[in-house]
């Protein structure tokens, strides 16, 4: 008999799904590889289904609004049909967040969030210094790592570049990780101000094009694309954007300690090469191997020394593009997440 699953997303009610929903649990509980293993539903507004229920897993802070004691009436619910309760998390959310409004935003979800996770039968982790950060919680701590729905994903190909000889580097991130940018953005210029005849920067999302045009000047090749949902993003990036290398900074500070490497994931599906911050979070890359890995103050000079090595560039986007497919997608992947919310019954 398959596991009856049902899941309360972090999202809004109208689509699209916000990522952490689709990534973390709604694709993998969905996927063809977990067939006949589980039997998965969602809802957005913290209804269970009749019938049988195994296992409720809830996400992050749940739907938006949602208040302590709605959360209440949520685990009560749970426990009435005999239900186990999973907490998923993946990103450190109990500590600050270095934007301001983000932050204000996440206090108020907090006495919610700590209340799912004190009420868990089990919570699941995207990464191990995530797992650990949440050793104050008695439910045990597994952890499943992002993995990238296969589905999505287009075979690799070389794209056909019309620069007129011109790079491209890029950076994909939502606002959120304005602050990230902004810690390797004095190392970017240093290191490109002098080649803004075959270098330009390219964004998807970050930050408006006003603020990008203050910050980089001559080096910003347009304004930031944008795409409304997790798969129109994947979609576009695997189209039309063309990017010699593709950059992930990191900011050192304690809410980013236990981030995931999903845009390692991404940008290696996507075919481009990467430089990322020397950090825990990207400690699945392999240095020189799968993307190169640099400090804040070495970014700029490490993005031009990949520029400058084309065979080192389609060394790392092909190492990188087979690790992904090879280790980090749902058909690989999804399922030991049913594996590890199985094991509460």
């Amino acid at each position: 008999m398959s596991l009856r699953i049902h899941i309360l997303p972090e999202t809004l009610a109208l689509p699209p799904l916000w990522v952490c929903a689709q990534v973390r649990l709604i694709d993998p509980l969905t996927h063809p590889s977990v067939e006949g293993l589980v039997n998965a539903s969602y809802s957005l507004d913290g209804k269970l289904p009749d019938g049988r229920i195994d296992v409720v897993v809830v996400q992050r802070s749940g739907w938006p609004n949602l208040s302590l004691e709605d959360a209440q009436t949520v685990v009560r619910s749970v426990r009435a049909c005999g239900a186990k309760l999973v907490y998923d998390i993946d990103d450190d959310l109990f500590s600050a967040h270095p934007i301001r409004a983000i932050e204000a935003d996440l206090a108020l979800k907090r006495p919610v969030m700590r209340f799912f996770a004190s009420e868990a039968d089990l919570i699941i982790c995207s990464t191990d210094r995530l797992a650990n950060r949440m050793a104050a919680w008695p439910a045990p701590k597994r952890v499943w790592r992002n993995a990238l729905d296969e589905r999505l994903l287009r075979a690799r190909s070389a794209k056909v570049k019309n620069r007129g000889g011109r790079h491209a580097v890029g950076y994909a991130g939502t606002p959120s990780h304005l602050r990230d940018l902004l810690s390797v953005t004095e190392s970017l210029r240093g290191a490109l101000a002098g080649h803004t005849d075959r270098v330009g920067l390219e964004f998807f999302g970050v930050a408006d094009a006003e603020y990008l045009q203050t910050l980089f000047g001559p080096l910003l090749r347009s304004a930031p694309r944008a795409a409304s949902g997790y798969n129109s993003y994947i979609k576009a990036m695997q189209s039309d954007v063309i990017w010699d290398v593709a950059i992930a900074p990191l900011l050192t500070d304690p809410f980013n300690v236990s981030k995931s490497d999903i845009k390692f994931l991404e940008y290696s599906a996507f075919g481009f090469p990467g430089v990322y911050s020397a950090s825990n979070a990207y400690s699945s890359v392999v240095h020189q191997q799968t993307g190169l890995l640099a400090d804040m103050d070495d970014f700029g000079q490490s993005v031009l020394l990949l520029l400058d090595s084309p065979g080192l560039r389609a060394r790392l986007a092909e190492n990188a593009y087979d690790y992904v497919m090879q280790e980090r997608t749902l058909a690989t992947c999804a399922r030991e997440l049913v594996s590890i919310i199985d094991s509460t019954m």
